[in-house]
């Protein structure tokens, strides 16, 4: 603890010049923030990791006269890698979205061209400890695996992008895949011929089904080309039956933005791990378990010539369900009575 800001910024720029760990500098509001100025320029320039944490007063005193306030947002320009105003706690708002955002900043603060990242928090009074009832069930969700030690940080994104070494990616990746065989494959946007031939290799050595989204340029392979996949995971998904058939799998996406909200709804449910080439975060329900950084093409390619892939055949179930309501538009009866007639019928 210092008794300045001024030089709490230097002494955490000094301290990451000395370690190469990022040290956090938190402040209060106000002028207060804006004494780090010469540090996080100082930093910026020098490309040194800083991690800025900047108590702000709620939205509704901005542009109030309310005192200690002033205008935080993007204050530091563009000296900082990475800035987010992070809302006062609210029960609506998981805690997951604030340890998804911290783990982001992080990354962008050690990445290739690092520097300091800005988290801008904004708390309402009373500071103190409140009893006020919360709803801990919304709050919480989703932390249980975090709170209970197994996984630190809450996003894993190991910071490289170098498609020639990624046998650290591989190691965590194969380390997920040995607790189940219940693996679904995702391709999103942005994927080259490259990546789109590796991941039907992949599909077709571990069995486990390609789910395309619009953008992916698979959903309309032709039939010649032999894969398990599901075309049309996103009409399938109206179905209950579909939407709600289990959630405990590992979703390997690959490629950045999934168009689709139903596909997104269902994945949030899973052990999420995301192959892309951005740096940039594509996680707006904060359930993304591990980030890879390199082009789905060269991280299949190094997993499937690095180790013998287990089958992980175990959504066969949702093949063969996606199959029946395929088959049941064909058909003209209410689906909650006919696919039980459907199943008995197969049997």
């Amino acid at each position: 603890m210092v008794h300045d800001e001024r030089i709490a910024g230097f002494m955490a720029l000094n301290y990451a010049k000395a370690s190469g760990r990022p040290a956090a500098v938190v402040t209060t509001s106000g002028t207060a923030v804006a004494n780090l100025f010469p540090s996080v320029v100082e930093a910026s320039n020098t490309e040194v990791p800083m991690v800025l944490l900047t108590a702000d007063r709620p939205s509704e005193l901005r542009d109030s006269g309310a005192p200690q306030t002033i205008d935080q947002v993007k204050i530091f320009g563009r000296y900082t890698r990475f800035f987010s105003d992070v809302q006062s706690p609210i029960d609506a708002v998981p805690l997951r979205s604030v340890l998804s955002t911290i783990d982001h900043a992080i990354m962008k603060a050690t990445s290739t061209y690092s520097g300091p990242v800005h988290l801008n928090l904004m708390f309402r009074e009373k500071l103190a400890p409140d009893p006020t009832a919360w709803d801990h069930v919304n709050v919480l969700q989703g932390l249980d695996e975090w709170e209970n030690g197994g996984r630190i940080p809450f996003t894993i994104i190991p910071n490289n992008f170098d498609d020639r070494d990624l046998s650290y990616e591989v190691e965590l990746f194969n380390t997920l895949l040995a607790s189940t065989n219940r693996v679904l494959v995702v391709a999103a946007g942005s994927l080259t011929d490259q990546d789109a031939d590796a991941i039907r290799s992949f599909s077709n050595i571990v069995q486990s089904p390609v789910v395309p989204d619009v953008l992916s340029g698979l959903r309309f392979d032709s039939a010649e080309l032999k894969y398990p996949r599901i075309s049309y995971m996103d009409q399938l998904l109206l179905v209950p039956e579909v939407f709600n058939f289990d959630d405990d799998f590992i979703a390997l996406q690959f490629g950045e933005r999934i168009v689709s909200k139903r596909i997104n709804a269902l994945l949030s449910r899973s052990r999420r791990i995301v192959v892309s080439r951005s740096e940039d975060r594509f996680d707006d329900d904060h359930s993304v378990l591990l980030r890879i950084r390199a082009s789905p093409s060269s991280f299949l390619l190094r997993l499937m010539n690095s180790v013998d892939l287990p089958l992980a055949n175990g959504m066969q179930d949702l093949c063969e369900l996606s199959g029946l309501v395929r088959d049941f538009y064909r058909e003209s009866k209410p689906f909650d009575v006919w696919l039980p007639s459907r199943r008995r019928r197969a049997n």
